[in-house]
């Protein structure tokens, strides 16, 4: 056992999206995402009833992210998991759920959605 948690365990590599500006060619110029920082999460898919009817409905599919507190995942943010390429937009605040201090786990959690790049 290396002392690390069940849930850090299953933690895998992501990376933060970064927008960046690139010249069009035109005059103008182009936002494009480019990988950013790395950090390690774990991402579920919420797999309630609700989600799977809010799914068909058209919404898109909804995922909880768990990350260490020194990942501070903003709303709107978008990261990437490296495995697979998933693409999350982030629709919380990290800040917003947090272990407790007095945990040793410190770890935040977020709300994110699936989205096309």
């Amino acid at each position: 056992m290396d002392g690390r948690t069940l849930l850090e365990s299953s933690m895998k590599p992501f990376v933060i999206l970064d927008t960046v500006t690139r010249p069009d060619g035109f005059g103008g110029y182009d936002e494009v995402l480019a990988d950013g920082a790395p950090f390690d999460a774990a991402a579920t898919m919420k797999n309630t009833t609700e989600a799977q009817i809010a799914y068909q409905t058209g919404t898109k599919r909804i995922y909880t992210v768990v990350t260490r507190q020194t990942v501070k995942l903003k709303q709107n943010m978008k990261i990437r998991r490296v495995q697979d390429g998933l693409t999350l937009r982030i629709t919380s605040n990290a800040t917003d759920f947090a272990t407790p201090a007095i945990s040793d786990l410190k770890l935040y959690q977020v709300s994110a959605e699936a989205v096309e790049v």
